[in-house]
């Protein structure tokens, strides 16, 4: 990787914007939410953060069920210990008007995840709309 790859030439520019990543995760949830589409149901296993952070033995479990990994008594267990739980509980340190800009790159992506309300599709699309302006399509194809 160096100056000829696009994801450094985008990423690599001094003070990116925070808004800038949400805007780029929420490319990848409407990205991966398309090819969903693609999958019969025994094909996807939807795992969110939050149940991982919660149940991480449990999670995980389901996880090794669900690529068939062969037995190995108890590595959920030593798994688990290698998370961080401290991951999403931690206090943001935003300025008010920095955090509404990256709420609202990510709104799309999080009314696609369920954890929005969908009745906030219509500010969503002129969110998305607006952030066109942003839009590398070279990031897209890789």
């Amino acid at each position: 990787m160096g100056e000829d790859d696009p994801i450094t030439r985008y990423w690599g520019k001094d003070k990116l914007p925070l808004e800038a990543f949400g805007r780029m995760w929420t490319r990848q949830i409407a990205r991966g939410f398309r090819e969903f589409a693609k999958l019969g149901a025994d094909q996807l296993l939807q795992v969110s953060f939050e149940d991982l952070q919660a149940q991480p033995e449990r999670e995980l479990r389901r996880i090794g069920e669900f690529f068939e990994l062969p037995a190995d008594e108890g590595w959920e267990k030593r798994a688990a210990g290698l998370l961080d739980s401290s991951l999403g509980q931690r206090p943001h340190n935003l300025s008010p008007e920095e955090y509404a800009r990256v709420h609202e790159a990510v709104l799309p992506g999080q009314i696609l995840l369920g954890r929005e309300d969908p009745a906030k599709l219509l500010t969503s699309l002129r969110l998305m709309h607006e952030a066109v302006e942003t839009y590398d399509p070279e990031l897209e194809s890789q």
